[in-house]
């Protein structure tokens, strides 16, 4: 299932806070997906972001919360029509300068390739396990 959400208003929502953060966006899930009561309180983070199979990274023995948070960050400033037509489901860091590619590096959820495309392991994983 694809999540939909806008990481711009969840950020703001959270501030600055990771598991602020984790729990409003497994209750945004709870409530789109299951039909659910919102739990937590927090305005709509409808939007344009995106991930793909969040499921796995609500589970917090998947990694520290601070790799989970920079790996949803950096998911949802991706474009979904690229991934729609043509299935890139990588970020090109060279659209974002400022990214501290060191940090990224460390994430064991994260991988970036020689073309500084970075790799949503999750994502992949469940996408080869669809073919």
């Amino acid at each position: 299932m694809t999540l939909f959400f806008d990481i711009i208003k969840l950020e703001a929502e959270s501030k600055g806070n990771d598991l602020l953060f984790m729990n409003i966006l497994e209750d945004y899930y709870n409530v789109k997906t299951f039909n659910r009561l919102q739990k937590v309180k927090y305005k709509s983070i409808s939007g344009r972001s995106w991930l793909l199979n969040p499921v796995p990274l609500f589970d917090r023995k998947t990694a520290d919360i601070s790799y989970i948070v920079q790996y949803i960050k950096l998911a949802g400033r991706r474009n979904y029509q690229l991934y729609k037509t043509y299935g890139i489901l990588t970020l090109d860091s060279s659209f974002y300068p400022n990214l501290l590619l060191e940090n990224i590096k460390r994430n064991p959820l994260l991988n970036i390739s020689n073309n500084q495309h970075i790799h949503f392991k999750f994502e992949e994983i469940f996408i080869k396990g669809k073919n």
